[in-house]
């Protein structure tokens, strides 16, 4: 399991949005170029499977310089679309109280394809290691993690530890892929929103990151969908201690009981 260390804030205090976002800019150039030619205006196309991919292909460019065209960058995002499909929406175990060693139920394909990505991740991971030693190795958001030693410790990211923060950061691609997929929905029911997001969009001809800021509207329609489709629309807690819910009905949730807390509508079901 992955957690926090002050080796993370060091790397993460040089990777800010404005010196990752060319990066960003050559794969959102990418995803138009697909788009283009997936999406032609007589044609229905599932946009997901195209958010899916803009999401991913940033992630592998910000993360190792790679586009998702490269061979293992492309197997893992394979991979990681049938571990989606596979695995259940909700998963029984997290409501069910059962003890700690027991597995949870997920299928024999999920199961699979996640064995599959750790093994192509661990891979990718070593290539870039060999890349680093060799002194070829861009100077890159994973290049900072690996060279990066504990302040506290002097160690460094063992290799199981690195494959840990890679897939952490490909299985978050999916809130992305939610909030552009909730995006590009609203837009097309609104042709008049289009309009004005293309209007904006026009200011970007460079990947400055300065100009971003003046996309007011545009971040107006991400907040609407934010709020319209939030991209994790379920949390589930487990509480320690009785909680009073306001949901207009109040009710108490027993010590150990598991609340849904809804996003989109601010309720919680116990």
């Amino acid at each position: 399991m992955a957690v926090s260390t002050p080796r993370h804030s060091l790397a993460f205090q040089d990777a800010t949005l404005k010196q990752t976002f060319p990066a960003m800019w050559q794969a959102g150039l990418s995803a138009v170029a697909r788009l283009q030619v997936a999406c032609p205006p007589d044609k229905t196309t599932e946009i997901e499977i195209e958010t899916s991919h803009a999401a991913a292909d940033a992630i592998c460019c910000t993360f190792f310089s790679l586009p998702i065209t490269d061979w293992i960058a492309a197997q893992v995002f394979q991979k990681f679309n049938i571990y989606q499909l596979s695995q259940p929406l909700l998963n029984a175990s997290a409501f069910l109280k059962l003890p700690s060693w027991m597995s949870s139920f997920f299928l024999r394909d999920t199961r699979r394809a996640a064995r599959s990505i750790r093994q192509l991740i661990t891979e990718l991971t070593d290539s870039w290691q060999q890349q680093i030693t060799a002194g070829t190795a861009p100077n890159d958001l994973a290049t900072k993690i690996m060279t990066l030693r504990d302040p506290e410790t002097d160690d460094q990211f063992s290799v199981s530890e690195l494959v840990d923060q890679v897939v952490i950061f490909l299985a978050e691609h999916e809130t992305s892929v939610s909030a552009l997929s909730g995006a590009l929905y609203l837009l097309a029911l609104h042709p008049e929103w289009q309009d004005r997001v293309a209007t904006e969009a026009a200011m970007l001809t460079t990947a400055n990151y300065a100009v971003v800021r003046q996309l007011k509207f545009s971040r107006d329609v991400f907040r609407k969908t934010l709020r319209l489709y939030p991209p994790v629309p379920i949390r589930v807690r487990q509480s320690t201690c009785p909680e009073t819910f306001a949901t207009g009905l109040y009710q108490r949730a027993p010590d150990g009981d598991q609340p849904l807390a809804l996003a989109s509508s601010y309720q919680a079901l116990g």
